[in-house]
């Protein structure tokens, strides 16, 4: 009788598991003061925590739920940080068809 798992697929599912665990965790954290500020401004929110490439993820997320707008925070970074590093914002920005505001 063959075992369902080997010792290395346990091994790498268990590692999965706490990563997804820790990474879900770390983005509450992370956004837990802008939610208290959200909250505090009378502004309705709901948190959701995705794991991928930030601008595929945030371009599906606003696609799927039938956004009118995505507004977002840039780093920046300048001309050349966006060259060597790329750009989120300008992924989302090709990613989508609708409008994307910039707070810099």
């Amino acid at each position: 009788m063959q075992p369902s798992l080997t010792y290395i697929e346990l091994l790498v599912s268990r590692t999965q598991n706490l990563i997804e665990h820790w990474s879900q965790r770390a983005g509450n954290d992370a956004a837990r003061s802008a939610c208290a500020l959200l909250d505090a401004a009378g502004v309705a929110n709901t948190l959701h925590v995705e794991h991928g490439e930030p601008g595929e993820i945030i371009g599906a997320f606003a696609q799927q739920r039938n956004c009118d707008l995505i507004v977002m925070g840039t780093r920046g970074m300048g001309v050349i940080g966006n060259l060597t590093l790329g750009s989120i914002a300008t992924k989302v920005i090709h990613a989508v068809a609708m409008p994307v505001t910039l707070v810099k």
